[in-house]
């Protein structure tokens, strides 16, 4: 069966940027509860994709923790154009 999901933080890898969105529904309107920007860390993120993982967790955890970001279920985007990851 299908999750339906009330909350999710959106979470954008850029390479020179990682940007987090936490939105909720509240009734049948989407409200964005928290928002954040981080500079990414130095040749953890290029064209290519994710370079150093071990790099961008604490800088991602930091700004979750920032900004107040509470759900658990992510949308990630990754910078990039050489491929295409789909997870669920």
């Amino acid at each position: 069966m299908e999750k339906k999901l009330t909350s999710a933080v959106g979470i954008d890898l850029g390479s020179n940027s990682i940007k987090v969105a936490e939105v909720k529904l509240q009734g049948r309107d989407p409200v964005v509860t928290a928002l954040g920007i981080a500079p990414t860390p130095a040749g953890a993120v290029d064209h290519m994709g994710v370079m150093d993982t071990s790099a961008l967790v604490p800088v991602i955890k930091s700004l979750c923790a920032q900004v107040g970001v509470s759900s658990s279920d992510a949308i990630v985007s990754i910078a990039g154009q050489a491929s295409v990851l789909v997870r669920t």
